[in-house]
């Protein structure tokens, strides 16, 4: 999704955390070893009926040989450190759940358009207008980012986020599937907090169903955020939807007006500067196609290598920028050296790449398991 880039007005004071990450004690994390199982006897609402099940994830290591394994690049040791410490924040993208089984882009406004609700409010002559857009086999997310917005104009905001709830919600996992193996491993991860793009569910059933649980883009939820710490226990990391949640269609981004309205909220943007300044990220299964992102961390990593540059006379922008810690760390499939390199001299963001061939597309998975035996094992004299 892209939309213009607004000029910022900061009016409201940036929340901090006086430059204070506590270290957690490695006693912290003894909840998360001894695994399996990892989310113990976890209770989580699934779907719209709010039916109150037990979980009880168990981890089935990932049957990955060595040739599968040969197909990532090395794990950094900064970032296990980083996790160890409390300052790890995940972000979750659409590319995380799709070893579930969900529809894609396009389908789910395929769906969307067939369901009876949608049908009742649309006329035969428009229905068919969406359909014939709908229509051709490989559509890209600049094609269906003007019709998502046009059906959301057509049947009204409520109504889509019901549908979307309907499609996305309370999907049953294939116990020892990919996703549900993705989901044990990221649920040993004890990251601080996780922020997602996603509309499905799965991070508040199976990740985040501890007593901080789902936030929203309030004062609050920013701090929750901001402020949390190393989790006591697996579910006890906070998430942030921050493009909303079909339960509440008011923080639902869906059309440009939503856009917009999100970049010139200050406190928005003053969240992730905050964010990006006292945490570091590790992105999973998003390609950062979308501007509203990408802008926000080429800026506030611009701005530390001017910062940088400043400070040595005589260095180059380039140089000053590979001397400083990364913002973050990007897990992506077949990504070239010099373009890893692009990565973080735009982003600051480290590439983690993996061979898609090579591991069958599991990625994600391998990193993610690699990642939490490393945490457990790792040595906490080291500084993030």
């Amino acid at each position: 999704h892209t939309s213009a880039k607004p000029t910022h007005t900061h009016t409201q004071p940036q929340p901090h955390l006086n430059g204070r990450i506590p270290r957690i004690p490695s006693t912290a994390l003894a909840s998360f070893a001894g695994l399996p199982p990892v989310c113990r006897s976890m209770r989580a609402r699934l779907g719209l009926c709010g039916t109150l099940i037990d979980l009880s994830l168990r981890v089935r290591p990932c049957r990955c040989d060595d040739s599968e394994r040969a197909g990532t690049s090395p794990l950094p040791s900064q970032l296990v450190t980083c996790v160890r410490s409390g300052r790890c924040v995940a972000f979750i993208g659409a590319g995380f759940s799709r070893p579930a089984g969900f529809p894609d882009y396009a389908d789910i406004l395929r769906m969307a358009v067939a369901h009876e609700e949608a049908q009742s409010l649309l006329s035969d002559k428009v229905a068919g207008y969406f359909a014939d857009r709908l229509a051709s086999e490989r559509l890209s997310q600049k094609e269906l980012d003007p019709i998502q917005q046009e059906l959301t104009s057509a049947i009204g905001k409520d109504v889509i986020c019901r549908i979307f709830a309907q499609i996305l919600w309370g999907r049953t996992l294939q116990e020892g599937g990919l996703m549900h193996a993705q989901l044990s491993a990221l649920c040993r991860i004890p990251c601080a907090a996780v922020i997602t793009s996603n509309w499905d569910d799965l991070l508040e059933r199976y990740v985040c169903s501890g007593r901080l649980g789902k936030q929203s883009r309030t004062a609050q939820g920013y701090a929750a955020v901001l402020g949390a710490q190393l989790p006591a226990e697996p579910g006890g990391a906070p998430l942030l939807k921050f493009q909303g949640d079909p339960s509440n269609p008011s923080t639902f981004v869906l059309n440009e007006e939503d856009y917009s309205t999100l970049l010139s909220d200050s406190m928005y943007i003053d969240f992730w500067r905050e964010l990006l300044r006292a945490r570091v990220l590790l992105f999973v299964g998003a390609s950062l196609s979308g501007g509203y992102v990408n802008d926000i961390l080429r800026e506030a990593w611009h701005a530390k290598c001017m910062e940088a540059r400043e400070q040595v006379d005589g260095v180059g922008a380039h140089a000053a920028c590979d001397k400083l810690q990364p913002q973050g760390y990007i897990i992506l499939n077949d990504v070239a050296a010099s373009e890893a390199q692009l990565w973080f001299r735009e982003y600051g963001l480290v590439v983690l790449s993996y061979n898609s061939s090579a591991t069958n597309w599991r990625g994600n998975l391998l990193y993610l398991e690699e990642l939490a035996s490393a945490v457990m094992a790792a040595d906490t004299t080291q500084v993030c």
